[in-house]
C-alpha cells in the first residue's frame, strides 16, 4: 500500500473563494502551495520522499512559474477540470470531489490530505497508518471559534485526513455531500439548519464529515491538538504533552497581512522556543 499526500489548488488572483466574494480577504494559494511542500520534502521523516499530488480541479489555474516550482519540488501537478467545480460557492469543497477521483485512480493505497496553509513541523507517527479513518478535529478552546455542534461531538476539522482507499470514505463524504448541497437538501436537514443556517453553506463540507462521524455512517477516529497556528487555540494555552503531539503549523498567506502579523509572530515564536525546551528535556 503506497501513501500518497494530495492536495487541491486554484490560482491566487483567480479562485472561487475570490470570485464569489466568500472569501473577503484574498489568500496566496499558489505561495502556500510552495511553502507546504518545501516544508514536507524537508521534515515529514519516512514519508518526505512520498508520491505528492497537487489538483487543479477548476479552471482557475495557477501560475506557469508556480507549476514550474512544483515540479522542481517533485510534485505530480494534475490539471483536470471537473464541471462541478463551476457549481461550487466555496473553494475547499473541491476536496471531497478529488478525493473520490483519486480513491477509484489509486484504489489500493493510502491518501493523506492536507490543505495548503499547513506547514509539516515533525513526522506523522506510524500509528495513524493502521488502515483505518482519521479526520482532524478542533479541541474545546478551538471548537469556540466554530460552528457549533449541539449535541454533537467537536466539529471535525478536514483539513487533515487519513483513510485507505479501500475505506470508500471519500465516495461516501462526496456523495452524501453533493446530495445535499447540488440538491439543497441542507435547506430541510434539522441538524444542519439548528446549528449552521447563518452561516450559509460556508461549513457544509465539515458538517458531512460530523455527520458520517457523529451517526456512525463511517468508522471515523478522530485527532485532536494535530495543529497550532492561526486559527486554533493559543500555545499558551495548551499542556507540554498537548504540544508535543503537534504535527502542522497552520498559517495562511494573505495579499495583505494586516493586523494578525504581529500576533504570528509571537505565536510561531512561543511555539517553536516551547517545542525546543521540550525536546531538550527528554
Amino acid at each position: 500500500m503506497e501513501k500518497i499526500l494530495f492536495t487541491v489548488i486554484e490560482g491566487d488572483n483567480n479562485n472561487i473563494n475570490n470570485n464569489t466574494g466568500n472569501i473577503t480577504t484574498p489568500r496566496l494559494y499558489e505561495q502556500e502551495a510552495i511553502k507546504c511542500f518545501t516544508d514536507w520534502r524537508e521534515k515529514a521523516g519516512d514519508l518526505k520522499d512520498i508520491k505528492i499530488i497537487c489538483y487543479a480541479p477548476s479552471k482557475n489555474l495557477p501560475s506557469e512559474d508556480t507549476i514550474n516550482a512544483l515540479k522542481k519540488l517533485n510534485v505530480t501537478y494534475i490539471e483536470n477540470y471537473l464541471e462541478e467545480s463551476e457549481r461550487m460557492e466555496i473553494g475547499f469543497f473541491l476536496v471531497p470531489l478529488v478525493g473520490y477521483k483519486l480513491e477509484q485512480e489509486y484504489p489500493n493505497d493510502l491518501l493523506i490530505h492536507i490543505d495548503l496553509d499547513m506547514n509539516i513541523i515533525k513526522p506523522i507517527p506510524n500509528k495513524y497508518f493502521d488502515n483505518k479513518i482519521y479526520i482532524g478535529q478542533y479541541d474545546n478552546i478551538s471548537a469556540l471559534s466554530q460552528r457549533r455542534n449541539v449535541d454533537w461531538e467537536n466539529p471535525l476539522d478536514t483539513g487533515f485526513t487519513i483513510s485507505p482507499s479501500s475505506s470508500n470514505f471519500y465516495k461516501v463524504f462526496w456523495e452524501e455531500f453533493s446530495d445535499l448541497y447540488f440538491n439543497k437538501k441542507y435547506k430541510y436537514e434539522e441538524s444542519w439548519l439548528c446549528q449552521n443556517a447563518e452561516n450559509g453553506v460556508y461549513f457544509l463540507e465539515e458538517y458531512v464529515a460530523d455527520k458520517l462521524y457523529n451517526l456512525e455512517i463511517l468508522p471515523i477516529n478522530p485527532i485532536q491538538f494535530y495543529q497550532v497556528g492561526e486559527g486554533y487555540v493559543e500555545v499558551s494555552d495548551i499542556t507540554d504533552d498537548e504540544l508535543n503531539k503537534v504535527l502542522f503549523w497552520h498559517e495562511h498567506l494573505f495579499v495583505e497581512e494586516g493586523n494578525w502579523k504581529r500576533t504570528k509572530i509571537r505565536q510561531k515564536i512561543e511555539f517553536f522556543k516551547r517545542l525546543k525546551k521540550l525536546q531538550k528535556d527528554i
